[in-house]
């Protein structure tokens, strides 16, 4: 999977910006994507860091980032968790998958 380049989307309107909450200068993300594929994992990988460096666009870097990906129900390799992690690192204050909550 290391083959795998995240690339930037920037012919992709993003809109206005919102978080699914906010507090003090946190914002929580929380995405809902199919990753059991590498193919999908990228994907979401390119989109995270793609819509947060739209928001720190639109927000001059004023907030941190928590990620929050709901894979619950879905069969994620540790390899694939592991290289998302790795490929979102620099982008976020914090991160988990939802599944690893319990």
């Amino acid at each position: 999977m290391n083959e795998l380049k995240v690339k930037e989307l920037t012919n992709m309107d993003w809109g206005n910006f919102t978080p699914e909450f906010s507090k003090e200068n946190e914002m929580v993300h929380v995405f809902n994507h199919f990753i059991s594929t590498p193919e999908a994992a990228q994907r979401t990988i390119k989109f995270i860091v793609n819509r947060i460096k739209w928001c720190n666009t639109y927000f001059r870097n004023e907030f941190l980032h928590t990620v929050v990906i709901d894979d619950v129900g879905q069969s994620v390799s540790d390899e694939t968790r592991e290289y998302i992690r790795n490929e979102i690192k620099d982008y976020v204050a914090s991160f988990e998958f939802a599944s690893e909550r319990e």
